[in-house]
């Protein structure tokens, strides 16, 4: 399954692929999002911009032609760059801390597996607590059930202290929330 929004950006650019990246996936990091949390009731929101999933398109699409002709038939998600806003009542949530990677989730369009297991936090809730906002349509309440995955960027530039600091404040959530683990 595949995230249907992301932050930061990440979309299919034909000049990423690599042995590395087989699926050509770039990812454009973006300014600092908003994170605010409400004790009552326990509600996280978080505002920025992102990719929203907008379906299955053509790399012909995407991609530069040679000759008029399609370089190939290949599906690939469609990204679009977007503000977007979920807000979410998380005091039904399970919350993992450093969780494990799940085997239904495709990483490939948002941050690896790595970033949420080793600085990450982990929520599951129902689509009715869920809140999505995308630009300019209309807010819409999700369906089935919604994994939010927060995590700390890989890069190796970003301070230590920052990590711990995410570790902290991951933990202190997961308490002030009341939520299951």
């Amino acid at each position: 399954m595949l995230a249907m929004t992301t932050m930061p950006y990440c979309f299919w650019d034909r000049f990423e692929k690599s042995a590395s990246n087989p699926k050509s996936v770039k990812r454009w990091d973006l300014t600092s999002n908003i994170l605010t949390f409400k004790r009552t009731p326990p509600t996280l929101s978080i505002a920025g911009d992102g990719g929203d999933f907008s379906g299955f398109i053509k790399q012909s699409m995407v991609a530069a032609r040679k000759f008029g002709l399609p370089e190939t038939w290949d599906l690939v998600p469609n990204y679009q760059f977007k503000k977007l806003e979920i807000v979410a009542e998380v005091g039904k949530a399970s919350v993992w801390i450093h969780p494990e990677p799940i085997n239904e989730l495709d990483y490939d369009y948002s941050a690896p597996a790595r970033v949420f297991y080793e600085h990450g936090m982990h929520l599951e809730l129902s689509g009715e607590s869920v809140t999505l906002h995308v630009e300019k349509r209309k807010a819409a309440k999700l369906r089935g059930t919604v994994y939010l995955l927060m995590g700390v960027s890989e890069d190796p530039k970003t301070d230590l202290w920052r990590k711990l600091l995410a570790d902290i404040w991951f933990l202190a959530f997961q308490r002030l929330a009341g939520a299951k683990s």
